[in-house]
């Protein structure tokens, strides 16, 4: 559906000669608007003033969809137009149309080719029987919807940014607190057994003191890749800051996040990173609690960190377990 440049037609010329002003008045809306019959036939067109933002439709008058659209747009926009005389209510539809959809249509320079529309579609009431034509009026959005997008493109950044470890790309201590929050829930209402790992590289502060701090990020992203790819989908890996990780084991007993725990630890003994012109090989203290139905994150937050710093005191590179209270 595109626009005009003023008033079309033999009802566009009734019009004027009844009315002068009111052709006048139609003729100045910035949107174009159409009059077509039941079989889908232009019987005018109307304003389209808004010559930046249409095309040129004038030419439409007296031809019907089908001979200037193609079958499945034409059979879609005589569909809705049934609806409205049928219904003897309006309607709103979304479509997109360009200037090659339509026979007849010139383009306009400034217009884009494609455009997205939002179309408003009324009967035309009759004193002496049902309404037999449409007035349909066509709004560009198309630049409503590509600010939208942007906007939501935006809106999806500024979430990653807010959700994500800077440096590793893998979940903050923000997203990672919700997410584990959500976990407690659904463990609750489900019965599943959890486990919450945290993870501290061990002397991590001699690798920033002999390779910088550009060999210690190539190490934090590396373990981070490590923890990634060894995890299911379902669980949650992030970096809390620091050198220092977690891992929520979804649907794990405590026996099961054991077994996890070990080989991580194992996998992260091995692990050798190059950077800076050296070689860096490191190991990981670890600390683990199951999460019970009357937890709050922060409880088990507390007691896997209360295990980790016993894995650190009694001697580094290994696993150690904290229980809730009976």
């Amino acid at each position: 559906m595109e626009s005009g440049p003023g008033a079309a037609g033999p009802l566009a010329e009734l019009l004027a000669e009844a009315n002068p002003l009111l052709e006048a008045v139609v003729n100045a809306v910035p949107e174009p608007f159409f009059v077509l019959d039941r079989d889908g036939r232009y019987l005018a067109v109307f304003g389209g003033r808004h010559k930046s933002r249409y095309h040129d439709g004038a030419a439409l008058v007296g031809r019907t969809l089908h001979e200037v659209m193609p079958n499945d747009v034409a059979d879609g926009f005589l569909r809705t137009i049934h609806r409205v005389l049928e219904t003897g209510e309006g309607l709103v539809c979304h479509y997109e149309l360009g200037a090659d959809d339509v026979d007849g249509v010139e383009d306009r320079d400034g217009v884009p080719t494609r455009l997205s529309f939002e179309g408003h579609v009324a009967p035309i009431e009759r004193a002496d029987g049902p309404p037999e034509a449409v007035v349909w009026m066509p709004f560009n959005i198309t630049e409503l919807r590509r600010a939208l997008a942007e906007l939501e493109g935006q809106r999806a950044e500024l979430y990653r940014l807010a959700n994500t470890d800077g440096l590793t790309g893998i979940r903050n201590r923000r997203s990672f607190l919700e997410a584990a929050r959500h976990e407690l829930a659904t463990s609750r209402r489900s019965r599943r057994s959890a486990t919450l790992m945290l993870l501290d590289l061990d002397r991590f502060k001699g690798v920033n003191d002999t390779g910088g701090h550009a060999a210690g990020d190539r190490v934090l992203e590396a373990v981070a890749r490590l923890l990634r790819s060894d995890r299911r989908e379902s669980d949650v890996v992030a970096r809390l800051g620091g050198e220092e990780f977690a891992v929520l084991l979804t649907d794990t007993p405590l026996e099961a996040g054991e077994v996890v725990a070990q080989r991580l630890r194992s996998s992260l003994a091995e692990l050798e990173v190059h950077a800076e012109g050296q070689r860096f090989r490191l190991t990981t203290s670890i600390g683990i609690t199951p999460l019970v139905p009357q937890d709050d994150i922060t409880d088990a937050m507390i007691r896997a960190d209360t295990a980790l710093y016993r894995a650190k005191a009694n001697g580094r590179d290994r696993v150690e377990v904290e229980l809730p209270p009976e």
